[in-house]
């Protein structure tokens, strides 16, 4: 009955940390286009200053 509450426990761990990793790529990704995003807008901003 020990083995089975350790397993259950060990799956219940890596399930968990799949979640934080899934969790974490999305945010990593989310950031990754907000920052490529603001990039352009700076960069529209800039080229406006320019030609003006």
């Amino acid at each position: 009955m020990l083995e089975i509450g350790i397993g259950w426990a060990i799956a219940r761990a890596i399930a968990h940390l799949e979640t934080i990793a899934t969790l974490s790529l999305t945010a990593l990704i989310a950031f990754t286009i907000g920052a490529a995003y603001q990039y352009c807008e700076d960069d529209k901003k800039a080229a406006k200053r320019g030609n003006a």
